[in-house]
């Protein structure tokens, strides 16, 4: 009558996390991208001692695939990389906390991130993909990051409107001088 199904079954060759993860999503678009950019003026930005950082390479892949799931606080971003498989995989179960991830993208180093989301956002039309950019423009429009029409026509996004909350597409703010009206109840 009903699919059986074991909750604490070990398998003898556990599956790696890639195996859940189709060859076209997103997830993996932003892993080879990501692995394409040149990173040197973001590694001049360390100044090393101390406790070793996470990887700047892979602490920019979870800021990409987190603005793109439109994710931006740090909280949630650290949630998912706990949680959802897509993350985990990205950034190797590694699990930064959200102390981290704000150092990482509000510190010194925000004019590099900014120039560096600009070549992601670069790549990714060069690519010429049209479902892949189609999806990137929907997340870009949907998205709080202020978007920029580059010469080359491309949409280039800078980090630096984070938190400036945008209503989502066809709706406004209210005017400061406009109270909304309140139902009436019959007595």
């Amino acid at each position: 009558m009903f699919k059986s199904y074991t909750t604490n079954d070990n398998l003898l060759l556990p599956p790696t996390l890639g195996d859940f993860i189709e060859q076209k999503d997103p997830v993996r678009v932003i892993n080879r991208i990501i692995e394409s950019v040149d990173l040197k003026p973001l590694y001049e930005k360390y100044p090393g001692g101390g406790c070793p950082a996470y990887h700047p390479r892979m602490m920019l892949k979870l800021l990409v695939y987190a603005y793109m799931r439109n994710i931006y606080s740090s909280r949630r971003i650290e949630e998912f990389a706990r949680n959802d498989i897509r993350f985990m995989w990205l950034i190797g179960m590694s699990c930064p906390d959200h102390n981290t991830i704000n150092r990482f993208r509000n510190g010194y180093r925000k004019e590099t991130l900014r120039n560096i989301f600009t070549q992601v956002v670069e790549f990714m039309f060069k690519e010429n993909s049209s479902a892949r950019i189609r999806s990137i423009r929907t997340e870009l429009r949907s998205s709080r990051l202020p978007n920029v029409i580059t010469s080359s026509g491309a949409r280039a996004c800078s980090i630096s409107g984070i938190g400036n909350r945008r209503p989502p597409m066809g709706l406004s703010r209210p005017s400061a001088g406009i109270k909304p009206k309140t139902a009436r109840v019959a007595p």
